[in-house]
């Protein structure tokens, strides 16, 4: 199964469902797809479509998947990585009015520095993506501990 979701960012997105739908169409995903599309008016008889999710269901859908497309979200990435999903990153791009900059792009690239991630900026990529996604190695994800422990670690080994 495939879960694509946009999280709850105010800005539609329809350029990735697009994407999503139509390699659906062309056969390369033949599988279930479900979508969280947010705030993005898309419509589609070929995805399982969500406007939003409840928690609960938010984390059935992505352990139960095998692939998961999404855009740069912060948390929406971190809380796929720490499922241990393989994880296609769509940054939405200002000059398409898909958000008010282009830090999603800086995000996706640090994540795929890291070999977290893949990204993808075309309908062509995420093919490519998932057509030898079995070959693609990403790092395993762990949670750095915040500032806050890592002081009151410091705080009591000092007692």
């Amino acid at each position: 199964m495939i879960f694509v979701t946009v999280g709850s960012q105010r800005f539609p997105f329809p350029r990735l469902f697009q994407m999503v739908d139509q390699l659906i169409r062309d056969r390369v995903i033949t599988g279930k797809v479900i979508a969280q599309v947010g705030y993005t008016d898309y419509q589609s008889d070929n995805m399982d479509i969500h406007q939003f999710l409840q928690e609960s269901e938010m984390k059935e859908c992505i352990r139960n998947s095998d692939i998961i497309v999404t855009h740069a979200g912060i948390g929406t990435i971190t809380q796929c990585l720490e499922s241990g999903k393989k994880i296609i990153v769509v940054p939405r791009k200002r000059e398409l009015g898909e958000h008010v900059d282009n830090h999603q792009i800086e995000i996706a690239n640090v994540f795929r520095e890291k070999k977290l991630i893949t990204v993808a900026n075309s309908q062509q990529e995420i093919q490519t993506i998932i057509e030898h996604m079995d070959s693609i190695h990403l790092q395993n994800y762990v949670r750095p501990e915040s500032e806050l422990v890592l002081a009151l670690k410091q705080y009591v080994d000092q007692l």
